[in-house]
């Protein structure tokens, strides 16, 4: 785990990784438990964002190409 911070490797979330586990994250109270989906809901968000804006290119091009069609 990269930044040891239960996102696993590249942002991806838990279990995606070579240990397939929550290997790094030790949750022994609510606060950090708390803690730890408040990362992975950031962690979550980025990649949504990042989806978003690759459709979003794609549907340009598709309109680009079918303009030039």
């Amino acid at each position: 785990m990269p930044r040891c911070d239960g996102t696993g490797p590249r942002g991806q979330g838990p279990m995606t990784g070579w240990g397939n586990g929550y290997c790094a994250v030790r949750i022994s109270s609510p606060q950090q438990e708390i803690d730890y989906l408040r990362r992975q809901t950031m962690a979550l968000r980025r990649q949504l964002s990042i989806i978003r804006i690759r459709l979003e290119e794609l549907s340009t091009e598709k309109e680009e190409h079918h303009a030039r069609v």
